[in-house]
């Protein structure tokens, strides 16, 4: 087990100071593994991504990544998902931080404790700790809204970051083969919530042609077929907006790692005529809880409205899988970019009800921050002398 004092994550040499009177213990040391894992899946606010499988994942991505527990007198009290953002940053990913098991407020107290000292400990570090509507926690308003105000007495606030997030009901329908996403099932289920342009598009996507098709690999090959044919639609959207595409095999490997962590993957894809994809959601199911993950489309796509008819196929499928909570993403209050306010708008047109996600980010101090800015520079400059 860990001793207190300073740890190294991974192999990148990051250094995190555990405080005096805790004892870290991560999911990466294979004495503490079995720990870990056992109070991650008893917290109120696990989700898939704090499952080892994604954490996995994320080190394997970005090199770097793990989960960490602090314990007081052999008692869990904070679990926090660690993913360098950079040299000096810290973040939690699609998770957030974890309290132990318990009535009323008490573990989330000893939670919060731990966190102010951890952060004290870790000036020299900027934190971004966003909780996840993905959890069971945000079942009960009450344990939300305490760890807001206990996480607001320390002065630890903001962003101001909503969800929106739709609550359905069961829908019959389906196979063997899978959930039922017929245009006529389509047309007569699912869109009354909808504003009436949404409606009007979903109606227009079907008149064009376009039909939908679900696909929930269960498997590395059915996993190599879908995404083979999600890459290319991600890449032209991407490209499309001036940002950089994932491989097949980020997709691939995301995928695995929500089944291996004991969830579902999805991909719902409108065709045409020919059967040829002009676009595609994803979405990760776990329990009764659903997240819009990405989409994609070509330009045929977008003429053809096929973006609304995936998003709303998927939401029928995962009504029919047992899906309560379909969560279409967060979003920032404060957001000034017009590419972002657009797909803020776009989502608000399937209803739902927003949900503030608690959480907050700090800052690394001042000379921790010149410093790293100064190795940047030095680390850019020998790049450029030896290129």
């Amino acid at each position: 087990m860990s001793s207190p004092g300073a740890q190294r994550l991974a192999s990148k040499g990051l250094l995190l100071q555990v405080p005096t009177g805790y004892r870290g213990h991560w999911l990466s040391d294979p004495s503490d593994r079995a720990l870990v894992e056992d109070w991650t899946l008893r917290s109120p606010e696990r989700t898939i991504y704090s499952t080892p499988s994604y954490v996995n994942f994320a080190r394997e991505q970005n090199g770097r990544g793990d989960l960490l527990w602090l314990t007081r007198e052999g008692s869990p009290v904070l679990g926090l998902p660690v993913h360098p953002l950079g040299r000096l940053r810290i973040g939690t990913g699609y998770s957030g931080a974890l309290f132990a098991e318990g009535q009323r407020d008490a573990p989330q107290r000893r939670g919060v404790a731990a966190l102010r000292a951890l952060l004290a400990a870790n000036v020299r570090l900027g934190f971004e700790v966003l909780q996840s509507a993905q959890s069971p926690a945000y079942d009960d308003p009450a344990r939300v809204t305490s760890l807001a105000l206990l996480l607001a007495s320390q002065r630890l606030v903001g962003p101001p970051l909503y969800s929106r997030i739709l609550d359905i009901e069961p829908l019959g329908g389906g196979s063997i083969a899978g959930p039922d996403v017929s245009s006529e099932l389509l047309l007569e289920h699912g869109l009354r919530p909808y504003q009436a342009e949404l409606r009007n598009q979903v109606r227009q996507a079907v008149r064009h042609g376009l039909r939908a098709s679900c696909s929930l690999p269960g498997n590395d090959a059915e996993l190599s077929v879908a995404y083979t044919e999600f890459t290319p639609l991600h890449t032209e959207s991407w490209r499309r907006t001036g940002m950089t595409p994932h491989r097949l095999e980020y997709w691939t490997a995301l995928a695995r790692a929500i089944l291996d962590g004991g969830g579902q993957d999805m991909v719902v894809y409108a065709r045409e005529d020919d059967g040829a994809a002009v676009a595609a959601v994803t979405c990760h199911l776990h329990g009764d809880r659903a997240l819009y993950w990405a989409g994609a489309s070509n330009e045929r796509g977008l003429a053809a409205r096929a973006n609304p008819l995936c998003l709303h196929a998927a939401i029928q499928a995962c009504r029919q899988l047992g899906v309560r909570h379909f969560e279409l993403g967060r979003f920032d209050a404060r957001e000034t970019s017009p590419k972002e306010i657009a797909i803020t708008r776009y989502k608000a047109q399937f209803g739902g009800d927003l949900v503030r996600i608690g959480g907050f980010r700090t800052r690394p101090s001042t000379g921790a921050a010149v410093l790293a800015r100064a190795l940047e520079m030095v680390s850019g400059a020998r790049w450029r002398l030896s290129a």
